[in-house]
């Protein structure tokens, strides 16, 4: 949408006044006959001078048809379907083809467009189109437009605006370019507005920005109040002389002018006016007292105005007019009635004199439109009078067509009666009235008139009536008839009736001479103003015979037998009257039935034959074929003589919603349309209603007040409001959901016009109430939506057990009521700790939720401290979010919740979570207890478990661990296993695990190899998945390796002989030095890096310990023996002569072999069994390394004391607990 054109325009809708025909009032189905005026007024000081608006009314297009975009920014952006329309679009794009626009969319050229000469071709040429129509309305400068009737507009203006515009209830629809509208009345309704300078808050009519400074719309338009009429009062006079500004006979043709005596009020010809005589317009000598103001424009003639003759010398025949005439073409020699001197000079009645005016003359050649914008009220009030028919007439001919009967319609013949024709008179009264000299001349009525009875319902409303022409003939023919007399019946009071006189082509009215009013018989004769003259004045008043589709009507004079008691031509004693001669200085007398009340013939030419009272409003050719026309304003019309008073209601609820007790009230507003007559409201009914159904027609509970006198003058509007009420007006302790809505009601007996003279009386009807379920403004709807609700989510991010990571609940609060947002003041959010029945809570808020919309938000922050504990354990958790239902509002402040809203996240998945333990989480640990390093024991031992953060462990925890044995000590594969169960207490720092025996992995005693534990913390409570704690990943602490143990034992034997030769003694050796060395391998040649050389010498039994050493399973080692000494008496062995001394591991014991170095070395090992030898006997584990050295009395000591072994002896095992030791030192 682009951006408001800062224009300095504003078209409203102005307050309806009494204005040529006025305003058509309430009919009796409520809906209005009004029209409305739009108002062109300058805004900002500027000046509308040189610019024209002119309305088109397009076709039948009507408030259906209007469509108004729900999704622009504009608030008034509405258009009708012209382009859409398949039987509109070729007008739409032809209408601009010849504008000069080009494009497919036409409209859219034209919305965007500034150039004033096309808009307004486009605009007549659209409008002429569709409707066929000139325009409807225009205005020059500021001014005001119309009457309109409600219907849809296009609207175009010399400043470059064109608009469309249309119809809806409750205000005007405007465009992008400039405020144009029109309201349509709902009910028995009217509208208005005037310019308000409204709030842009009030009236947010944005631009695409948001911004409304260049809006004239949210500057200046305001929403229209619609008005429903609430009751008429209607004066009638039974003063002589009465002012009346509105027309008397409008013909949309030309008027032709027959053998008249006078025409009372104002009279506006369109056309030519020709046959001129008597008195044209003006003050009639007799009539019903309704004369044109002073200085008004009596008589306005848009084409030329022609006497019946200016030459024959009776200056009757040129036609006089009570005031100032308007002629558009030429005069010829119509008398103005300036003053008593110039009716005394032409030999003319002095009663059609009016004193009091100034420059009353007749102005010829003005030109048809300039002739025809009249003064009506001689103070300057211009009414234009072209294009009335389109613009007046037929609307208002098709609306009061459109009203719903009341009544229902009679026919029977008559009875014989003897009627007053005339009554001659001579002068008048001090007073005004006639002063009668006894002449009366009378008609025999037959039962040949018969009688047309429209019977209504009896209510003080406007009655509505159809009538059959078709029918009327039928029955005209049925019932051997010549004309009709008319009997209204039922209709109470002084409100308007109507007759909507159906058929089609030429129709003719048989005029009777009688008329009755609720058994009342009113007819009059000419000059009667006594007996039922003012009965006869008041039915004038109150009927209008609507021509709704005939192209010709004619009045027929009356037929009857005439009685001449006067001085008229007695020729016409005894003699019909119709189309009798000459009747005095009249027509035939036939032509003096006197027909009441107002004719409105849009469509027809109309030829007039008797004495019409009322006014007389053609559409087209008019002939006066009468004695008179009397001027008598319908009380349908707003207008002098009457009042009518509308009423525009507001409920006042600001700030009541559900569960508010705040008082409500009605606004109401009364508007007298009348110009002259106040009014009075002794007491209005406001009745407050309730259904608890949003959509509900019926009320379940009402209460109702009264408020006080309210006085109305006329033209004015005032406000009151009614009394408060409050919930327990309706047995409620708060306001409930549910539809209310007020209904204004009054009664007839408190209800009276103000300001009425002594001579005038007042009626008052059509009262009517206001109900508020089809007024917008007058209901509201406390919706019942569905509580808010609230659901929520844990947030625990990465929160862990032993943690001390923060977590919080995401809160998701939805809301939906449509209509109104809500405000939550504080939600509690509630932490639970499964374990311990431990809990925090924390608030958040205020949080404001938008209508039909919902909104997340986190609540405060939770750490262990609130829990008051150091860590998170390893357990479950979850959060409540609790709303307490006084801290949830709507913006009137009404509690949004009946109840609490909790939501309980005990078993809501989305609200709980756990914090767990997991593998890799280096939440736990172990180490091996009570370990053993040398095979052969059968200790117990033990697997320690450590808990990191033992505050974390909230519950027991069950674990599986496993001990496992490899003979390899390098093995990763278990050859034995064995597992227990065991569980560790919530809060424990430390589990010492079961103990194992050897028996557990089907030992008897410990075996020599490689031993580590496995633990296992199972999926359970507070643990989410296996934790796998391997032994072989934590060597240093959970395994370990066994070895075993050896000794190295040296015997040191006397060898008698050679080596290899000789024979070994039992003589031990004393003093022998031996060194022992291990050895990288067999060679013995290098010793093994970091060990030491170990040194022995034999004791007295030839012994001496060489090691006691480890080896683990499968493990090699090597060690060389030499003899570095011989004891005296014996002699050493020769270099290069050594023992290597071979040590294997094994899981249960080791297994040592010897070797000699050379064949010397070979000779002294006297055993290699690995069992000491004796001789005669064996001794195991002992093995004898050999003898060394000797003396030459060795043998022979040997041989007295037998032979001496030596060899080495074997021990058990050990456990080698750190292999890379040098074995002589272990």
């Amino acid at each position: 949408m682009s951006k408001w054109p800062k224009k300095p325009l504003l078209a409203v809708l102005a307050a309806l006044t009494a204005v040529g025909l006025g305003v058509p009032c309430a009919m009796a189905d409520g809906t209005a006959a009004a029209t409305a005026y739009i108002s062109v007024e300058a805004a900002g000081g500027t000046t509308l001078d040189g610019r024209t608006y002119k309305a088109y009314r397009l076709g039948s297009y009507g408030k259906t048809d209007v469509r108004v975009d729900q999704d622009s920014g504009d608030r008034y952006a509405a258009s009708i379907p012209v382009s859409t329309d398949p039987d509109r679009a070729d007008a739409v794009a032809d209408a601009g083809s010849k504008a000069g626009f080009t494009g497919d969319d036409m409209l859219a050229a034209a919305w965007t467009s500034t150039d004033s000469a096309k808009l307004e071709a486009f605009a007549r040429g659209l409008a002429s189109s569709l409707s066929d129509a000139e325009p409807a309305a225009s205005v020059e400068g500021a001014g005001r437009m119309g009457p309109f009737t409600p219907g849809v507009y296009l609207v175009s203006g010399s400043d470059g605006s064109a608009c469309l515009t249309g119809t809806l209830p409750s205000e005007g629809v405007g465009d992008r370019s400039h405020v144009l509208g029109i309201a349509e009345f709902e009910g028995d309704a009217q509208a208005a507005a005037a310019p308000q300078a409204n709030s842009d808050e009030s009236l947010a009519t944005l631009d695409d920005d948001g911004d409304t400074s260049g809006s004239p719309i949210a500057r200046y338009a305001a929403p229209t109040t619609v008005y429903h009429r609430l009751f008429d009062g209607t004066v009638t006079s039974t003063a002589l002389d009465n002012e009346d500004p509105a027309i008397s006979i409008y013909t949309g043709g030309n008027l032709n002018y027959m053998n008249n005596l006078e025409v009372e009020g104002s009279v506006i010809v369109n056309g030519n006016l020709t046959n001129g005589r008597g008195l044209v317009a003006g003050r009639a000598n007799w009539g019903m007292g309704y004369t044109p103001p002073k200085n008004s424009v009596m008589l306005a003639v848009g084409g030329d105005y022609t006497s019946a003759s200016t030459t024959d010398g009776n200056n009757w025949n040129r036609g006089a007019v009570g005031g100032r005439a308007q002629i558009g073409g030429r005069d010829n020699r119509v008398i103005p009635l300036d003053s008593l001197n110039t009716i005394h000079s032409y030999g003319l009645w002095s009663t059609w004199f009016i004193s009091g005016q100034t420059n009353v003359k007749s102005i010829p050649n003005m030109g048809h439109d300039a002739a025809l914008k009249v003064d009506i009220d001689g103070k300057g009030t211009i009414v234009d009078y072209n294009d009335y028919v389109d613009r007046q007439l037929q609307p208002l001919s098709t609306q009061l067509a459109n009203e719903t009967p009341t009544g229902k319609v009679g026919y029977a013949r008559g009875t014989d009666s003897t009627e007053t024709v005339w009554l001659g008179v001579n002068g008048r009264n001090d007073d005004g009235s006639m002063k009668y000299n006894g002449q009366k001349d009378t008609v025999t009525v037959t039962g040949d008139e018969g009688v047309i009875t429209f019977t209504g319902d009896g209510k003080k409303h406007t009655q509505v009536f159809d009538l059959d022409m078709d029918e009327l003939e039928n029955q005209r023919k049925a019932l051997k008839l010549l004309q009709w007399g008319v009997d209204f019946e039922n209709v109470p009071g002084d409100t308007a009736i109507v007759v909507n006189v159906r058929g089609s082509g030429s129709r003719t009215w048989n005029t009777g001479w009688r008329y009755w009013v609720n058994g009342r018989k009113v007819n009059i004769g000419v000059n009667q103003q006594d007996g039922a003259y003012n009965d006869f004045r008041k039915l004038a008043s109150r009927v209008l015979w609507n021509w709704t589709d005939a192209s010709y009507v004619k009045y027929d004079e009356s037929h009857g037998i005439m009685h001449i008691n006067s001085t008229h031509n007695k020729a016409q004693d005894g003699k019909d009257s119709y189309e009798g001669g000459p009747y005095g200085s009249a027509a035939s007398p036939g032509k003096a039935s006197n027909l009441p009340g107002t004719v409105l013939a849009p469509k027809a030419n109309v030829r007039m034959r008797c004495d019409q009272n009322g006014r007389l409003l053609v559409g087209k050719d008019l002939t006066l074929d009468v004695w008179e026309h009397h001027n008598n304003p319908w009380v349908g019309f707003v207008g002098d003589n009457s009042v009518t008073v509308d009423a525009a209601t507001t409920a006042s609820h600001d700030g009541v919603d559900v569960g508010t007790t705040k008082a409500v009230h009605d606004s109401i507003s009364l508007r007298n349309n009348g110009k002259k007559y106040g009014a009075a409201v002794a007491k209005a009914t406001v009745t407050l209603n309730h259904s608890a159904s949003t959509d509900g027609r019926t009320a379940d509970k009402k209460a109702t007040k009264a408020t006080g006198a309210i006085q109305v003058a006329a033209g004015k509007t005032v406000s009151a409001d009614s009394p408060d009420f409050t919930p327990s007006d309706l047995g409620m302790k708060t306001w409930q959901p549910g539809r209310y809505w007020f209904d204004l009601s009054v009664e007839e007996k408190d209800l009276s016009v103000t300001g009425t003279a002594r001579y005038e009386t007042s009626d008052v009807g059509n009262v009517a109430g206001l109900s508020g379920l089809t007024d917008s403004s007058e209901q509201w709807t406390i919706t019942p939506t569905a509580s808010p609700t609230i659901s929520t989510r844990a947030m625990a991010g990465d929160a862990r057990a032993g943690g001390t990571q923060k977590v919080h609940d995401s809160i998701t609060i939805a809301n939906p009521d449509p209509n109104r947002a809500i405000t939550v003041a504080k939600v509690t959010t509630t932490l639970h700790m499964k374990m311990g029945n431990r809990k925090a809570s924390k608030t958040v808020g205020p949080v404001t939720i938008p209508a039909g919309r919902s909104r997340t938000f986190d609540s405060a922050d939770f750490a262990p401290s609130d829990l008051k504990r150091g860590t998170w354990g390893n357990t479950g958790y979850w959060f409540d979010a609790t709303v307490a239902a006084a801290d949830v509002t709507y913006p009137s402040g009404a509690q949004a919740l009946t109840a609490d809203l909790v939501h309980d996240g005990r078993n809501d998945k989305a609200q709980s979570f756990n914090l767990t333990w997991h593998k890799g989480g280096k939440d736990f640990n172990t180490k091996a207890q009570e370990t053993f390093s040398t095979a052969g024991r059968a200790s117990l031992v033990r697997d320690r478990l450590n808990v990191v953060n033992s505050e974390a462990l909230v519950n027991d925890l069950s674990v599986k661990v496993t001990l496992n044995w490899a003979s390899s000590p390098t093995a990763t594969k278990a050859e034995a296993s064995a597992t227990k169960t065991d569980t560790v207490p919530a809060g424990s720092a430390y589990k010492d695990l079961p103990v194992f025996a050897p028996s557990d992995l089907r030992m008897t005693t410990w075996k020599a190899g490689r031993y580590w534990y496995d633990v296992l913390i199972p999926v359970q409570e507070g643990v989410g998945e296996d934790i796998p704690l391997d032994g072989l990943d934590d060597a240093d602490q959970e395994s370990w390796t066994v070895v075993t143990p050896f000794g190295l034992n040296l015997a040191k034997l006397a060898y008698i002989g050679q080596p290899g030769q000789g024979r070994w003694s039992n003589e031990p050796v004393k003093g022998a030095t031996f060194t022992l060395t291990e050895a990288t391998d067999q060679t013995g040649s290098t010793a093994k890096p970091g060990t030491a050389v170990r040194t022995v010498t034999t004791d007295a039994n030839g012994s001496a310990h060489l090691l006691d050493g480890t080896i683990a399973p499968l493990e090699v080692r090597w060690f060389k023996l030499a003899e570095t000494k011989a004891p005296s008496s014996y002699k050493g062995t020769s270099s290069g002569t050594y023992w290597m001394v071979h040590v294997k591991g094994g899981a249960d014991k080791a297994s040592v072999t010897v070797a000699g170095s050379n064949a010397e070395a070979k000779a002294l090992l006297k055993d290699l069994s690995g069992s000491a030898v004796t001789v005669g006997n064996r001794l195991e584990g002992n093995i004898m390394p050999p003898m060394t050295g000797g003396r030459h009395d060795v043998a022979r000591a040997g041989a007295l004391a037998g032979v001496v072994t030596l060899g080495p002896l074997i021990a058990g095992c050990v456990v080698l607990r750190r292999r890379n030791a040098s074995p002589l030192d272990r």
